[in-house]
């Protein structure tokens, strides 16, 4: 693997498996992933990156995914979905302040659950899950239990030159300014408006990162018997949610 450029995602194994396994069956298929030596590479790669959570050590078997939102951060994948969702609330919150709201909240909304299956002729496939409608239900009250959040602070106002330049810097870091509504918000609460927006409602997309970084990971499958994956691994990558975020948020007078 290159150190000074390592790929989206890790997986740490015995040196002799991190040489070798490109020769065996399925190989071929895990071009977007880094087979890490534990003996030889990853102690400069620890030495060079962050891996959360930062009270577990690192161990053959592991893998993990990269911070889309940090350069130098790399996540054990299963926390990786929850690291996402908590990045992406936090900088809803942020945004909603710097853009002076008076009241807001958020709340999370699956809007779809399908089961990711390998197979080494036709790839990676997607399938429904069973009993749809009841598994998107709980997910959905499990993850709203954990990030779903209501601010009402003291008074809204109109934002300064500096806290829209914040807000925008924030939406683009976590892959939220290219949305056309978190935009509008946006655009809807420039200071140089004459006429700002005093209340809006915005559904925008949460899982984007999280399905393209786990979509990779889940390639491993192409050599399961041989990398060992375990339960946590399975549970980690085995469905694909597509996760919006609803914000309401309602701004006090200038």
């Amino acid at each position: 693997m290159n150190i000074d450029n390592p790929k989206n995602v890790i997986r740490i194994e015995r040196d002799e498996l991190a040489l070798n396994y490109k020769y065996r069956e399925g190989g071929e298929f895990l071009n977007n992933i880094d087979i890490c030596s534990y003996e030889y590479e990853f102690p400069e790669l620890d030495r060079r990156y962050d891996f959360y959570p930062i009270e577990i050590v690192p161990q053959v078997g592991d893998t993990y995914v990269k911070n889309p939102f940090g350069e130098n951060v790399y996540i054990k994948i299963e926390t990786f979905s929850d690291y996402i969702l908590e990045c992406k609330s936090n900088c809803i919150s942020n945004i909603a302040r710097l853009l002076g709201a008076s009241s807001y909240s958020f709340e999370i909304e699956v809007e779809d659950i399908s089961n990711r299956s390998w197979d080494l002729k036709a790839g990676m496939s997607y399938s429904s899950v069973s009993a749809e409608l009841q598994v998107k239900r709980a997910t959905q009250e499990r993850l709203n239990k954990r990030f779903a959040d209501r601010k009402l602070y003291s008074h809204g106002r109109r934002p300064t030159a500096q806290e829209f330049r914040e807000a925008e810097d924030f939406a683009k870091q976590y892959g939220l300014y290219t949305d056309n509504k978190v935009k509008a918000l946006l655009n809807e609460r420039n200071p140089n408006s004459v006429n700002m927006v005093r209340q809006m409602c915005v559904t925008f997309s949460l899982s984007q990162e999280m399905n393209q970084s786990l979509d990779i990971a889940f390639k491993l499958n192409a050599m399961k018997g041989v990398f060992g994956l375990n339960a946590a691994f399975n549970e980690a990558t085995e469905q694909k949610k597509t996760i919006n975020g609803k914000l309401d948020i309602q701004f006090g007078c200038d």
